[in-house]
């Protein structure tokens, strides 16, 4: 999957977006790795649409 930091040079839609797609993915049993580290960055991240849509993948990841 490439270096997680990398992603940090890209602007904060195309971060949500790959992260939304990302928890999608969790929902269908892959990726699972990936769910603390896009907790921690949406915690950090300024609100608004894409900070509530990823909340909400979240939430539905935890059952």
């Amino acid at each position: 999957m490439g270096d997680r930091d990398e992603w940090k040079t890209h602007s904060l839609v195309d971060i949500a977006i790959y992260y939304e797609d990302l928890l999608k993915g969790t929902l269908n049993g892959c990726g699972d790795d990936w769910v603390p580290v896009i907790e921690e960055q949406v915690a950090e991240s300024p609100q608004g649409l894409f900070h509530k849509r990823l909340e909400t993948l979240l939430q539905q990841n935890k059952g």
